[in-house]
């Protein structure tokens, strides 16, 4: 995510006790897993699910692979697949000890091929789209271009072929601004995912991004219903700028 809160001791202490009370009182946090944080953390990013009903997890855009971390932590993956542009980054990834991982490097559209990749200060915010005017001050952070490279790019429909992914149980889209051209390039896997994690942007961050109600639509028509809206993101004057959007294919 572009922007994440720092707490302080008194906050984490404070949630603590909220954690200690709510497994006390059934919330199905397991009360001897309170003080490992790490648990703590992937328990709330995922509480949405049951663990045992993800085994194949497909991480778009998996920057650092810290989703893939809390996400093997919580769930019992037979494979997962983490897919990065930016070489830097994939190198990364291939050292981690995550069960059964795969990393492609590549991007994610709607054709398969070879595209100019834009390489910003925050390197969160990096994108095969421009970014648009007015988002430094949105998040108050350096969000300008300092390199352009060429990455390969990639369709998920060609990805689960020549990965020979069969069903994703889970799969986590985090691409800046590039979301609709990914679902473009999905049609066929769509079919045969259970949950989309997709982050949803409320405002304009990239030049020609698709917003909120038109993402909604697209997955909607996939036959997916959404369940769940959270990790807000707003700007100093309240405006909301993203947020996370948990989808349940209805058809699995």
């Amino acid at each position: 995510m572009l922007l994440r809160m720092k707490k302080t001791i008194f906050h984490r202490l404070l949630k603590i006790l909220e954690d200690v009370c709510g497994s006390l009182c059934g919330s199905g946090l397991p009360l001897s897993r309170i003080l490992d944080r790490e648990y703590v953390a992937a328990w709330h990013q995922f509480q949405w699910t049951k663990p045992d009903e993800i085994h194949v997890l497909v991480d778009v855009g998996a920057h650092d692979g810290w989703y893939a971390k809390r996400a093997s932590l919580y769930f019992p993956l037979r494979r997962l697949v983490l897919v990065e542009p930016l070489p830097v980054n994939a190198a990364r990834l291939r050292k981690l000890d995550l069960p059964s991982l795969t990393v492609v490097e590549a991007a994610m559209s709607d054709k398969k091929g070879r595209a100019k990749f834009s390489i910003n200060s925050t390197a969160q915010a990096s994108s095969l789209l421009e970014m648009s005017p007015g988002m430094d001050d949105a998040y108050q952070l350096d969000m300008s271009c300092q390199e352009e490279i060429e990455v390969a790019v990639s369709t998920l429909d060609n990805l689960c072929k020549e990965e020979n992914i069969f069903q994703i149980d889970l799969l986590k889209v985090d691409v800046q601004g590039a979301e609709k051209l990914l679902l473009a390039g999905a049609k066929e896997c769509l079919q045969r995912t259970r949950y989309l994690q997709i982050e949803m942007l409320f405002v304009e961050h990239y030049r020609g991004c698709a917003l909120f109600p038109e993402l909604d639509k697209i997955c909607r028509e996939a036959g997916f219903e959404l369940c769940q809206l959270g990790d807000f993101c707003r700007d100093k004057r309240g405006r909301l700028l993203q947020a996370d959007a948990v989808y349940r294919n209805s058809a699995l």
